[in-house]
């Protein structure tokens, strides 16, 4: 992500690109998935003191860029860097997170697994599908498809709810 995308005033960050390792060594930056991944998210409202987090880095930042004998590239404007100002490679997550699996002694999963696992429980939760998906970048279809399984005991209480006939007063019809 680029500084460009923060909007520090709004506290909001406009996801407008993703960035991909290709080969190995090269990476490329295009636009997302899907229409439903660019959108803006409202940073500040979901952690509090994200601003004031990305400010101290943008700060930081100005500061090594002009540190003597510091050898800063010119022109990438990312957030996440290295200490030459190189964007940090895509798969650092990933490998990051296996090290804190390790160090923490739970089973290694794939970074991309605990997305999944958080569209189940916020499912189990309750909470709406279209929401759900929206939090993930994805269209209700492809959140319900891929990331919310079937299962025998939801399918038969759903057979039961409906032959039950119960919920029909339930039902408003405006």
């Amino acid at each position: 992500m680029k500084w460009e995308a923060i909007d520090l005033a709004r506290g909001e960050v406009v996801l407008q690109a993703g960035r991909v390792l290709l080969d190995g060594h090269r990476t490329a930056t295009d636009d997302p998935k899907s229409s439903a991944s660019h959108r803006t998210v409202p940073t500040e409202e979901l952690h509090p003191g994200t601003v004031a987090l990305l400010r101290r880095l943008k700060a930081r930042q100005a500061e090594e860029k002009l540190a003597p004998r510091r050898r800063w590239l010119p022109g990438e404007g990312y957030v996440l860097v290295d200490r030459l100002g190189r964007p940090i490679r895509p798969e650092a997550y990933s490998d990051r997170f296996a090290v804190l699996c390790r160090a923490a002694g739970v089973p290694l999963v794939k970074l991309h697994s605990v997305r999944h696992t958080l569209a189940l429980m916020m499912h189990r939760a309750g909470q709406a599908p279209a929401d759900a998906a929206a939090g993930l970048s994805h269209t209700v279809a492809v959140h319900l498809s891929t990331y919310v399984s079937l299962n025998e005991k939801g399918a038969r209480d759903c057979r039961e709810w409906s032959r039950s006939g119960s919920h029909w007063g339930q039902v408003k019809f405006s």
